[in-house]
């Protein structure tokens, strides 16, 4: 279990970054880092399972395209996929592969991935943010756009964190108290942030919000 976290459309304070870092503790002690451009920031805290070296440290991130990683998962497939893209290398770190396959086939490295997985990907070159979530849903992401600005992360709370106000939806509790389920399946108790539907991609190009 890992933490990720990320907001497009501001400048977040370090201060707020390491505060979105603590919270995220919890889902991963053993590493944490950011990466921070412009309006664009993006967190991750890791916990190490399959590569216990400092190769798998996140925001991954790959210079040459200025593509950058911030995963929370295990990809299953990840040899098999690895061979896709080089057969003469043994990689051992899912994260790069996950990395090296949206450089190569963008969003449709999505459908190839067995596993369980919540993603954010940064495309410097085109300024455009990119989340997706594994088809049953195991990996949980949230998110949140408004007035031009995108928050997602692994908790709501993170989200708060990076300067939403955290407001009730009342309606949603009532539904929930009431019907014992929330109203839509992207609804949350919070207004103004969803949760990334099973099996979803969501991107943001230049405030443009595209859900496959």
């Amino acid at each position: 279990m890992c933490g990720i976290a990320g907001v497009y459309g501001k400048e977040i304070a370090i201060n707020q970054i390491k505060q979105c870092q603590d919270i995220l503790k919890n889902r991963g002690p053993d590493n944490s880092d950011y990466y921070k451009s412009g309006n664009l920031a993006l967190i991750h805290t890791r916990l190490s399972i399959l590569d216990l070296s400092s190769r798998g440290n996140q925001p991954m991130i790959d210079r040459a395209s200025g593509t950058v990683l911030v995963y929370n998962g295990e990809i299953y497939n990840f040899r098999e996929l690895q061979k896709k893209l080089d057969p003469a290398i043994q990689e051992t770190n899912d994260s790069r592969v996950l990395l090296k396959l949206f450089i190569k086939y963008g969003n449709d490295c999505f459908q190839m991935l067995r596993g369980m997985f919540a993603i954010g990907i940064w495309e410097e070159n085109k300024k455009k943010l990119t989340i997706a979530r594994d088809r049953f849903g195991i990996k949980p992401l949230y998110y949140a756009h408004i007035k031009d600005v995108f928050y997602f992360g692994s908790e709501t709370k993170v989200i708060n964190s990076l300067g939403l106000e955290k407001t009730v939806d009342e309606k949603s509790i009532k539904n929930y108290l009431v019907n014992g389920i929330l109203e839509n399946n992207d609804k949350t108790l919070f207004k103004y942030i969803k949760t990334l539907e099973p099996g979803t991609i969501l991107t943001l190009n230049k405030s443009k919000l595209q859900k496959n």
